[in-house]
């Protein structure tokens, strides 16, 4: 027999003495359920758990693994940053709409939006003095208002209706 032949006969044995091994060591550590469970159950069984019973994923394994347990004990690091990010983010906006309001209560205060309000409600002054100065207007107005009143009215009624 040639030489070739004696080494891919022993590498042959070798890898077989090997297979052999781990599936004794498998079938002690998982208590005898089978070497040929397939793919998916030794995924399975290769998953670690979280605290909270759920497997962790390839990322947050690997980021444990590169980066160690987190001080805190959570052992979901990626999570974790994304909600302190989501957090920051959060308390960001937060003091946006803080700025703006308060930029929104400066605009109120400034002469010229209280000037426009003047304007404005100058001009409704205006219109009620039109429409009292006309009769046809002062009646039309008058029939708006009561059919307003008259909607509120239903509406009230319908309200207290509905309760038991």
């Amino acid at each position: 027999m040639p030489q070739l032949e004696l080494d891919e006969d022993l590498d042959r044995d070798i890898a077989r003495m090997i297979e052999d091994t781990e599936k004794e060591i498998f079938e002690d550590a998982t208590g005898g359920t089978g070497w040929n469970l397939g793919n998916e159950a030794l995924d399975e069984l290769a998953q670690t758990d979280a605290w909270d019973g759920d497997s962790l994923s390839d990322e947050e394994q690997f980021a444990r693994n590169l980066y160690g347990d987190l001080e805190s004990g959570y052992d979901r690091p990626l999570a974790l940053q994304e909600e302190f990010q989501a957090q920051a983010e959060n308390e960001q906006l937060r003091a946006q709409l803080v700025q703006r309001e308060q930029e929104l209560a400066q605009i109120k205060q400034g002469p010229e939006f209280q000037a426009q309000l003047a304007a404005h409600q100058q001009d409704r002054r205006m219109a009620l003095l039109d429409i009292a100065m006309d009769d046809a207007k002062t009646d039309a107005h008058l029939a708006y208002l009561d059919a307003l009143r008259q909607c509120r009215h239903g509406a009230v009624q319908r309200k207290h209706a509905k309760r038991p």
